[in-house]
């Protein structure tokens, strides 16, 4: 009988965990929570100053930084595609706003969804989710690197090492894995062409091993690794930029800090535009470097308005432009366009 228990009990909660009205309950509780210890110790009348202090020259600069990390994620994302003809890099630069729009307004972080449909309307569904899938790989594998080299300045913090490293590796491990399946196109497809029941995914596999082919050329993906270290230097520098705005002052260290925590701040699940996880990240790592708690919530709020509502401002402005049909969103790999070609 024990065993029987186990089992549904087991199943329970499986079937817990798959109830999306949890998932949204557990959400909304990490972002209140988190909310709520952001704001501890906070004066609103001295974050009211700070923000009228806000230096809008050094404001202009950190806006021209976000939008040129956007536009090279743009270029990144399009250059897994190649050679393949693209949309041009236009298209691609909007998708990403859209996606931003999706994580500000819709629960779930979804947004990736909206990438993977607008560009597969042209490039095909299975190709542009496994383009996205490489793309996180390489924004995790690059994050963690930037975070050993972090590590030797933050002083005690032997206890991570072992976790970043293996982190690290299983990153590595799986574009290798990746490359050697590429590698082995022809034979994965003639055994998929053996049985009935897998003939129909030979298509969708056959386009995920073509977008996923360059992981097979050394050069094309050290130029990936490369626009990723040049965004996240963008994007280092767009968050320092807005500390001097703000006036505050912060070792360059604490700044990589910060964009880390941030970093890994949106990734959790929370509210929709990470309400409460995103600014409670910034005044973890602030007050941490002696801020107070009134400006590194000042901080966290204007970041969060510059990554979340410009970038969906513009989508809005882009999406009734085009006269975007939504009932065109289905999943399917055919290549029909419906909106500007960009």
């Amino acid at each position: 009988m024990r065993p029987a228990g186990a089992k549904a009990v087991a199943d329970r909660l499986r079937r817990l965990a798959a109830n999306r009205w949890l998932r949204q309950i557990v959400a909304a509780l990490v972002s209140l929570v988190t909310l709520a210890l952001a704001l501890r110790g906070v004066d609103l009348g001295e974050v009211a100053l700070i923000l009228a202090r806000i230096d809008w020259p050094l404001l202009a600069l950190t806006v021209g930084f976000e939008f040129l990390a956007w536009w090279f994620t743009a270029a990144r994302w399009r250059r897994i595609f190649a050679p393949r003809h693209t949309p041009g890099l236009s298209r691609f630069f909007w998708a990403l706003t859209v996606t931003q729009l999706a994580n500000t307004i819709l629960p779930g972080k979804i947004g990736i969804l909206a990438r993977i449909l607008l560009i597969g309307e042209s490039m095909g569904q299975t190709a542009s989710l496994c383009s996205v899938a490489l793309e996180k790989a390489l924004e995790g594998l690059t994050l963690l690197v930037v975070f050993l080299l972090m590590l030797p300045f933050l002083g005690a913090t032997e206890w991570l090492w072992p976790e970043v490293l293996t982190s690290t590796a299983l990153f590595a491990i799986s574009l290798i894995i990746i490359a050697l399946a590429v590698g082995q196109r022809q034979t994965i497809l003639r055994w998929g062409q053996r049985w009935r029941w897998s003939r129909a995914l030979v298509g969708p596999v056959a386009a995920a091993l073509d977008t996923l082919e360059v992981t097979r050329r050394p050069l094309a993906l050290a130029e990936l690794f490369g626009w990723s270290a040049l965004i996240w230097v963008l994007t280092v520098l767009q968050n320092h930029a807005l500390l001097l705005a703000m006036d505050i002052s912060m070792p360059l260290v604490a700044v990589w800090m910060l964009t880390v925590a941030l970093q890994v701040g949106v990734r959790v699940p929370a509210l929709p535009a990470s309400i409460g996880v995103f600014h409670y990240a910034a005044v973890l790592v602030l007050t941490w470097f002696g801020v107070s708690e009134s400006a590194a919530l000042s901080y966290g709020v204007v970041l969060h308005i510059l990554i979340f509502l410009l970038p969906s401002v513009l989508a809005v402005g882009y999406l009734w432009r085009i006269g975007y049909d939504w009932r065109s969103w289905c999943w399917g790999d055919d290549a029909g366009l419906n909106g500007a070609s960009g």
